[in-house]
């Protein structure tokens, strides 16, 4: 039971969106005797070169082979080939909780299954926290500016089961909505490579208690400081509230209930053009689960027959956009890539080939298919050959390894910012720092920081105990 509860810990620092630099991190673990961690069904299409990554202002090494962010990269890409209006367009779902499933809590159910109400707390709260995200996110959308577009759905899975507990509101009841093409909880948002505000509202997007994304972090990640996990009270926040009354005051701010939320960021980078115009700076807020075809339920649709929802339509979109980054070439198998990673995911199959591995991991890994965003590079870049036999990342090789920076780099696991010892802390080296020090963007404790080999600072809760 300790070993099933370490691994999921260790899952749920990925599922974060927090990912080393330069190495390939595997979030697929045995986690018992004769059975395996099992992977998440419905997932988002990673097909079309859509790629997985943490966070804008992170590194995505696996896929631009250097060091600097996602964002940075992009932006040389632009400059390289004039394209001058790229947006960058992103799909994150909030799964259920991975430590859900029979190994733990549930033997006779299925892993993903929320429908005996053990996840019913943890629903509520990503309910409540998707409506006040939209809305905020919302919020910063301006004509022109580096935040295009937001979006939430809380997926057929959880709205099933919020309309069979009596939590939903009746008009999210219906088909459109139950049945949706987006299975889990889902964040959409869209955001313009080449603004120059871009990096500063990303930035600012996650430190912000009060216009912002700090609490939805703090509750996926258990980040020091966090309190311990409560049901949501009060009333479920309206469409467009962004700071309801029973939205917790911080700056402690509760946890989930259940470890393992949350997933990384499944994007495509597109001519902002190409991005149909009603999900582009539009005045309309797409809520949770808002229906495209009528006037009801808080605007944006009313349970009809012709209702349909906007995520699917905006999904439907997406899907069709082949990603112009990473730059691409012919499909042709990564077998060295292959072998590292069934040696993190299991070992005995080291040595095949792609079209003998799909069918060995489907065996031991519920749900596997070339669509898993556990790992980076994905299956379907290292076995296109067996996933449509359609183009691969052309990823660049590594640079050499750069000496460790002079002084150090600092950087802040929930909202990214990187330490200014002049600005930040009066001249001092981040070691020499008291424990009461917290960042000064987003009110994270010192602990919130954390170094990686390379010199470069992130946040990491791989190390935390059971809550």
């Amino acid at each position: 039971m300790r070993l099933a509860v370490s691994l999921l810990l260790a899952a749920s620092a990925f599922a974060c969106g927090f990912m080393g630099k330069g190495d390939m991190r595997i979030n697929v673990h045995l986690t018992r005797q004769g059975g395996a961690y099992p992977v998440l069904p419905g997932a988002v299409s990673t097909a079309n070169n859509a790629f997985v990554h943490p966070n804008l202002l992170r590194p995505v090494a696996a896929l631009s082979g250097n060091g600097d962010s996602l964002l940075d990269n992009l932006r040389d890409f632009a400059a390289r080939t004039g394209r001058g209006d790229l947006c960058y367009w992103t799909f994150q779902a909030l799964p259920p909780p991975r430590g859900s499933g029979p190994s733990i809590l549930h033997p006779e159910r299925g892993y993903w299954d929320v429908t005996d109400g053990h996840a019913d707390q943890d629903i509520e709260w990503v309910q409540a926290y998707g409506e006040v995200a939209v809305a905020r996110l919302h919020s910063r959308v301006k004509e022109g500016g580096p935040v295009v577009g937001a979006m939430c759905a809380m997926g057929a899975q959880l709205v099933r089961r919020r309309c069979a507990n009596g939590k939903s509101a009746p008009w999210k009841c219906v088909a459109a909505a139950a049945n949706a093409t987006i299975q889990w909880p889902m964040a959409v948002s869209i955001w313009k490579v080449s603004h120059p505000d871009t990096a500063a509202a990303v930035e600012d997007w996650r430190a912000s208690r009060t216009t912002g994304h700090y609490q939805n972090i703090d509750w996926v990640t258990h980040v020091p400081g966090t309190a311990a996990a409560r049901p949501w009270s009060g009333a479920m926040p309206k469409a467009g509230e962004i700071n309801p009354s029973a939205m917790p005051p911080g700056p402690s701010f509760p946890a989930s209930q259940l470890p393992g939320w949350g997933s990384p960021k499944i994007a495509k980078v597109v001519q902002c053009a190409d991005i149909p115009p009603r999900f582009r700076y539009a005045d309309e807020l797409y809520f949770c689960d808002h229906l495209n075809g009528g006037g009801g339920g808080g605007g944006g649709g009313n349970g009809t027959a012709g209702a349909v929802s906007s995520v699917d339509e905006a999904y439907a979109a997406w899907r069709s956009l082949p990603s112009l980054w990473p730059p691409t070439k012919p499909c042709q198998d990564d077998l060295a890539a292959l072998g590292r990673m069934l040696q993190k995911i299991y070992p005995p199959l080291v040595g095949g080939n792609c079209s003998a591995s799909l069918p060995a991991l489907q065996q031991i890994l519920p749900n596997f298919d070339c669509d898993n965003s556990d790992m980076t590079p994905t299956f379907r870049d290292v076995c296109c050959s067996v996933c449509g036999g359609k183009t691969m990342p052309d990823v660049p090789s590594p640079a050499p390894a750069p000496a460790p920076p002079t002084p150090p780099v600092h950087q802040c696991g929930v909202c990214d910012h990187v330490y200014d010892p002049v600005a930040d802390g009066g001249g001092k080296a981040f070691e020499d720092l008291p424990d009461s020090w917290v960042c000064p963007h987003c009110g994270s404790p010192k602990a919130a920081f954390s170094q990686q080999p390379t010199g470069e600072w992130a946040h990491s809760h791989q190390q935390q105990s059971e809550k």
